[in-house]
């Protein structure tokens, strides 16, 4: 079977601090929309792989571990504290939608009461409108009424008032009859100009009512328009709290993967502590046995000899100090198993033996009468480590074949007894 191959597809993938990059070859031609669709779980996969805490390796000290821990630890904290922030975050926005809703809402209320007014303020409009239109037939009909009296009137004439001054039975009688036509012709044009006043005074209400419409349309489109804004800041804090959910459910998942590695952390200290104490163990009972192989030179300050180690003292003070291998360094530190530095090994040691000892390198030295002779040095003794000036800074115990323990950065170990500048010699404290 002949495959032919027609694309050479270059895929370049860089993992960094801004996360999983992809990049496909130009030659790669109309492939790369199904190559990317190809490659997406493999993506997701690196991208978790590059987030995950680093793994635990087996050859490291206890020390070393240790300090692995609490960094991961410190990390969990900064993690927590993330998770606390995101949710308070959240809690804002959402507490902001609250108050926006409410926002809403009396917009909403408004915009109703505006409504309402406005419907109101029709209804005023078109009754005052149907009482114009009935004036309106009323001032019609009263102005034919006095028209057609008037036209009566001028075709009548002077017979009318022939006739009226004929039938009268008096003087008076005639110029009564006079005067109250007179007087109907008056409030005929009264009756017309109470008409045409109060249609000016409904037509005026009108425009007035109609003014008071258009003002009240004027704010509920104002209204209108801030609910329309307050409807976007809604729909941008509804956005952003799915982002503040979406950053907080990260973190939740970033710190459970952390506690786990923190829990497989924390086994493997103590499986590796378990380990280094079963060696310091046998490597103790082994130079205990050595020890008490050795045939131990004693050096006398006169006549006093209080300050002079048993075989077993000495034994004891270097079991003590196998014990201590891996123990992290701490200025200052009095803890066995937690952190020691160089004086508070030896006095922890010593005190192992029963003997006292202050913690300070400089207090240890003056109570030794050193020597530089290794030959007449012996398993337990102290060895001291001084500037040009004089001044001690470092104390050691002495284990034999010109080895030492030695608290020091980063954690206590076995080493040369010339592994720091500044040997000044060692002895047995008194």
């Amino acid at each position: 079977m002949r495959c032919l191959i027609r694309d050479i597809i270059t895929i370049h993938v860089s993992i960094g601090t801004n996360g999983v990059k992809l990049r496909i070859g130009k030659n790669a031609g109309m492939r790369q929309g199904f190559i990317k669709k190809l490659l997406a779980g493999l993506l997701a996969g690196l991208m978790l792989f590059a987030a995950a805490p680093a793994g635990i390796a087996h050859a490291e000290t206890s020390a070393e571990l240790q300090q692995k821990l609490d960094e991961a630890k410190k990390k969990l904290t900064e993690i927590y504290q993330q998770v606390e922030a995101a949710g308070e975050a959240l809690n804002e926005t959402e507490s902001r939608i609250v108050d926006i809703n409410k926002r809403i809402e009396e917009l909403e209320a408004q915009i109703t009461q505006k409504n309402n007014e406005i419907d109101t303020t029709q209804t005023q409009i078109e009754t005052t409108q149907h009482e114009i239109e009935t004036k309106q037939a009323e001032l019609a009909e009263a102005q034919r009424i006095l028209a057609r009296r008037v036209s009566a009137s001028y075709k009548a004439g002077s017979a009318s008032a022939l006739s009226t001054f004929l039938s009268s039975n008096s003087f008076e009688d005639f110029v009564s009859r006079i005067y109250y036509a007179a007087k109907v012709s008056d409030r005929d044009s009264e009756s017309i100009q109470r008409v045409k006043d109060l249609k000016a005074d409904l037509e005026h209400q009108k425009t007035m009512l109609e003014e008071q419409k258009a003002q009240l349309e004027d704010q509920r489109t104002h209204l209108e328009g801030i609910e329309a804004d307050v409807e976007e800041q809604k729909r941008a804090l509804e956005d952003m709290r799915e982002q503040q959910k979406e950053q907080k459910r990260a973190f939740e998942e970033q710190s459970a993967a952390q506690a786990e590695y923190i829990s497989a952390l924390d086994q493997a200290v103590k499986d590796k502590i378990a380990e280094e104490e079963e060696a310091a163990r046998r490597a103790a009972e082994e130079a205990a046995r050595r020890a008490a192989a050795v045939q131990f030179r004693y050096r006398s300050v006169g006549s006093d000899i209080t300050g002079l180690l048993t075989d077993e003292e000495r034994s004891t003070i270097v079991s003590a100090a196998y014990s201590q291998l891996g123990v992290s360094y701490l200025w200052g530190g009095e803890s066995p198993g937690y952190g020691l530095d160089c004086s508070g090994l030896a006095q922890w040691c010593y005190a192992q033996a029963g003997r006292s000892l202050p913690h300070s390198s400089r207090s240890q030295c003056a109570m030794t009468e050193l020597t530089t002779n290794l030959d007449e040095l012996a398993p337990g003794d102290l060895v001291y480590y001084a500037r040009s000036d004089g001044y001690v800074f470092h104390v050691a115990i002495y284990i034999g074949n010109a080895q030492v323990i030695e608290e020091i950065q980063p954690f206590c170990k076995v080493s040369s007894v010339y592994n720091v500048n500044g040997f000044v010699g060692g002895g047995t404290p008194i």
